[in-house]
């Protein structure tokens, strides 16, 4: 972390990790583990990805899918068996029933108004200000599930 209360701002690097549910994909065979269940990157690029803007930045970065994305499905669902027509025997899991969790690492350097009025007394308090695209907000619910710091 580096805090400059000169120019305003504080870089952090961290990792976000976002979760959903997507109705419209299903899914074959998933494992138990859930390190088994990971997309290939060219896989990363073929999904839909909710994405988040970085609000209280100087240029308002968006989350990125790249080769530096992770993205697993986990499997809690259950499976609905081929058809007995198809060759193959396969557990089909619908994207409804089976998180998708994304994981990528950032390094950004947030805005922050410091008030040093009462220095070297104060406590300074600065945000990662993260929103979803206003188009997507009637689809998407933002929830903070866990910060670890």
């Amino acid at each position: 972390m580096d805090i400059d209360e000169v120019e305003g701002h504080f870089q952090v690097q961290f990792y976000l990790i976002m979760k959903w549910f997507e109705s419209r994909l299903r899914f074959n065979n998933l494992k138990d583990d859930i390190s088994l269940n990971r997309f290939l990157p060219r896989e990363n690029r073929a999904i839909w990805v909710p994405e988040l803007i970085f609000e209280n930045t100087e240029e308002k970065p968006r989350t990125l899918v790249d080769d530096f994305t992770t993205i697993k499905v986990e499997k809690m669902g259950k499976f609905s068996p081929s058809d007995i027509s198809e060759c193959q025997n396969i557990q089909y899991f619908s994207g409804s029933d089976n998180q998708i969790d994304m994981t990528r690492f950032y390094k950004q350097s947030f805005l922050c108004d410091y008030k040093m009025a009462w220095y070297p007394f104060d406590v300074q308090r600065c945000r990662m200000t993260m929103a979803i695209q206003r188009s997507f907000e009637p689809f998407v619910n933002l929830v903070v599930e866990e910060i670890v710091y």
